[in-house]
């Protein structure tokens, strides 16, 4: 028979440097057990418990100590020209002449543009702005918020698909400190023609080319799917879908964010995944659009002004091997040493998102009855990320306990029958 007993997990931040505002560089560190919603430790079929360590920290909102540059690429399909509400179905236009764009066709019901006069408008109506208006209002302000650090660069992509004697590119500019540059090429944005992924992240990726600054990113914000009609062959297709861009910036350290406006759930599942955790899906009513976009926009900016609350973090636990039979096919990011049976975790960022590795335990057959911990010494050493001077002493976490009791324990007699019940 086996109880478990899981200690409350410990949060050492006593030994990390005291940041002006108490929360701001807070480091936690624990290591507990899987439980189920009761509490209670998960114990999977063969006997074994899983063992979780996290390490998370509240990152640090100094502007001043801060610097990125930031590309900001946005749609100028003609989808961005409606509104957000309910589809359109319109199927009367109107061909209208730009001097720049040259011939295209609007929605009479909608405003939503088209490079060929289309049978039905796949646009919406609804209340409010357009969608471009919208994304263009909170484009300026986000430029705002990022250029109030001197040291931070933004450039302006706007893009569509490449028609007649237009590039799909319709807008772009190099990285600058200078809002009037960002904001006048924010200000020639319309909304007429296709989706090119791949030509905006291209032009995103060319921008970034000489950048030195070790904070880069780029923020895709668009309301279609990748292509010229938006089909499911053109999302799927490398000179539209920008997926092989997407997987540059990764591997070259670029923050890649996506900002999907009211995506088909084709469009949002490609994005989501190619953004993973960075992509934001705005599905929201014509009357909450603009407050919805203004929210995502401070926090994008929140999150590039601010420093991780460390970095260069290691993780060194030992594990009890003498009590317990381990599983390490669980173990994922992490490496084991069976022969000093410990594992070593390269944290790397001590960011605000959770960061966990897991394995498995089970107490070894013919223990006696007593309590185990399930691990011996757990440490964590970082550069703390304001100061950036090495922690000092280390951080620590408690084991879980899973206290036995041995099968081979003798049983209390049953006591006679005669003794009945007594309440005291």
């Amino acid at each position: 028979v086996l109880m478990v007993i899981g200690l409350m997990p410990v949060v050492a931040a006593d030994n990390v440097t005291p940041p002006t505002d108490v929360q701001q560089g807070k480091v936690t560190f624990t290591k507990d057990l899987s439980r189920d919603d009761s509490g209670q430790p998960i114990v999977d079929e063969e006997g074994y418990y899983t063992v979780n360590i996290s390490v998370s920290g509240v990152p640090y909102t100094n502007i001043e100590k801060t610097s990125a540059d930031v590309v900001l690429v946005v749609d100028n399909s003609g989808s961005m020209a409606s509104k957000v509400g309910t589809p359109c179905n319109g199927t009367s236009f109107t061909q209208e002449t730009d001097w720049w764009w040259g011939d295209y066709y609007v929605c009479d019901k909608c405003g939503d543009a088209y490079w060929e006069k289309p049978d039905k408008c796949t646009g919406e109506v609804g209340k409010g702005e357009s969608r471009i208006k919208i994304s263009k209002d909170v484009s300026k302000g986000f430029v705002d918020e990022l250029l109030a650090n001197k040291k931070n660069n933004v450039a302006v992509v706007g893009f569509a698909h490449a028609q007649k004697n237009q590039s799909a590119i319709r807008v772009s500019t190099k990285l600058t400190g200078d809002s009037t540059t960002l904001y006048d090429a924010i200000d020639k944005m319309r909304a007429v023609g296709g989706t090119d992924y791949t030509s905006a992240l291209q032009k995103a990726a060319d921008i970034l080319k000489d950048s030195k600054n070790k904070n880069k990113y780029v923020i895709l914000v668009s309301d279609g799917a990748p292509g010229e009609y938006g089909t499911a062959e053109e999302a799927k297709d490398p000179k539209w879908n920008g997926e092989n861009e997407i997987a540059a910036f990764k591997k070259n350290g670029v923050n890649f964010y996506a900002i999907g406006i009211r995506l088909n759930d084709t469009a949002s599942a490609y994005l989501q995944k190619a953004a993973g955790d960075n992509y934001i899906n705005v599905n929201s009513t014509g009357d909450t659009f603009k407050a919805d976009m203004e929210e995502i926009f401070k926090a994008l900016a929140d999150t590039i002004k601010s420093i991780n609350a460390g970095k260069d973090a290691v993780v060194v636990d030992e594990v009890n091997t003498n009590d317990f039979d381990i599983d390490m096919s669980t173990l994922v990011g992490a490496t084991y040493n069976p022969d000093t049976k410990t594992i070593t975790w390269n944290v790397g960022d001590i960011t605000e998102e959770n960061k966990t590795i897991s394995f498995k335990v089970k107490p070894k057959d013919g223990l006696a009855t007593g309590e185990y911990n399930t691990n011996g010494k757990c440490s964590l050493t970082y550069v703390d990320g304001s100061t950036d001077k090495q922690i000092d002493p280390e951080m620590t976490a408690d084991s879980p306990i899973i206290a036995v009791i041995s099968e081979s324990e003798p049983e209390m007699p049953e006591p006679p029958q005669w003794l009945g019940m007594v309440t005291v």
